[in-house]
């Protein structure tokens, strides 16, 4: 258990998400699974970085309002912490270098846009920025791994990356509120409070529902799977938010895993439509 709560340390649940994602995209552009699950490795050990990194520049103010973190609770040490973040970052690019130039500089890029999170924007009114360009660099490293080329519909992916970011920045924002409150971090969630942040929150996952929605029918797309992925994922973004709203931290923090599950879900299904 203790090793368990220590490996917290590269946040494995939003990082499994990232990878298993970047796999299916690979694999929805034609890319061959040995492919698929090379670059499904590099994308986790690149959130294994960001997430290791994240933890050691929050070590003073977790000490104050989230001790039971890892570094804050004494199950690793700071420097290991860098340490780790430092070798996941040279073993995702190493791994991306494998396809080539291009896919390294966007992996190269996409690690330097996580941690500038870690960095400084996490207690910015801008926190949702790198969510948002994270989400458009992920299908980019993907698809550019599978097919060797720009997706047909970046454009489109590019609108929903924002709507998604946002989302995921404020639902993770709920979750540690009093926490960033009591250490001055000024995020967005902080900054609109509770109840602005819950309503605006809601319109996003609207938004972003109706967009997937509106992209696949332009694009012609039919069938039961789609439309059925697309339903499940919005019902679990649903759900998440409805949990987000609870007094505890930790049923927050399920909301905010539930929500992040169903974006990954509608993503899944609408890059399977869209592909086909």
């Amino acid at each position: 258990m203790r090793a368990w709560r220590a490996f917290h340390v590269v946040h494995p649940f939003p990082s499994a998400l990232d990878a298993g994602v970047t796999g299916l995209v690979v694999v929805l552009s034609g890319g061959v699974p040995s492919r698929a699950a090379l670059l499904g490795a590099s994308m986790l050990l690149l959130q294994f970085a960001i997430g290791a990194a994240n933890d050691w520049a929050d070590a003073a103010a977790d000490a104050l309002a989230r001790p039971d973190k890892p570094i804050a609770a004494g199950l690793i040490g700071r420097a290991q912490a860098l340490a780790i973040a430092v070798v996941c970052g040279l073993g995702g690019l190493g791994l991306a270098a494998v396809g080539g130039p291009a896919l390294l500089a966007v992996g190269l890029v996409g690690l330097l846009v996580g941690l500038s999170y870690d960095l400084g924007l996490k207690a910015t009114p801008w926190a949702w920025l790198p969510f948002a360009a994270g989400f458009t660099l992920l299908p980019l490293f993907a698809w550019l791994g599978g097919a060797g080329g720009l997706p047909p519909f970046m454009g489109w992916i590019a609108g929903l990356a924002v709507l998604a970011g946002a989302a995921v920045s404020l639902a993770n924002g709920l979750v540690d509120l009093e926490g960033d409150r009591s250490v001055a971090r000024f995020g967005p969630a902080v900054r609109l409070g509770r109840r602005a942040t819950l309503r605006l929150l809601l319109g996003l996952h609207v938004s972003l529902a109706a967009g997937a929605v509106a992209s696949l029918v332009l694009a012609g797309v039919a069938g039961p799977p789609v439309w059925a992925g697309i339903a499940t994922g919005g019902a679990l973004q649903g759900a998440g938010w409805l949990v987000s709203n609870a007094a505890s931290r930790g049923r927050r923090l399920l909301g905010w895993r539930v929500q992040a599950l169903g974006l990954a879900t509608l993503a899944g299904a609408w890059f399977y439509g869209m592909a086909a």
